[in-house]
């Protein structure tokens, strides 16, 4: 089941709760995505655009939050802005090993 498709709008982010997911771009596998994890934070924050192909590879339980919520709650919350943004700081470098 597809996600997320890279250019997309990203309208909404998703915390996965149970399952995996795959990232890709450009053809190459980037990511495997777990519980714990979180789908769509950089168009969310940046430019409104999904960055990646995320693909569901087992039955997922997701958690979804609207775009503009998920921007409020980070400008609300500096911990959790903290947390955003070392999560897409890791993000690029692992796309960079890929």
């Amino acid at each position: 089941t597809l996600l997320t498709e890279a250019g997309d709008l990203a309208s909404r982010v998703f915390a996965i709760l149970e399952g995996t997911a795959v990232v890709s771009f450009d053809d190459r596998v980037i990511a495997i995505l777990n519980p714990g994890d979180v789908v769509g934070e950089i168009g969310a924050i940046g430019s409104g655009r999904r960055s990646a192909h995320v693909v569901a590879v087992t039955k997922m339980k997701l958690v979804s939050l609207y775009a503009w919520d998920f921007r409020d709650l980070v400008e609300r919350m500096p911990a959790l802005a903290e947390r955003i943004e070392a999560l897409i700081a890791r993000r690029i470098e692992e796309w960079e090993e890929a």
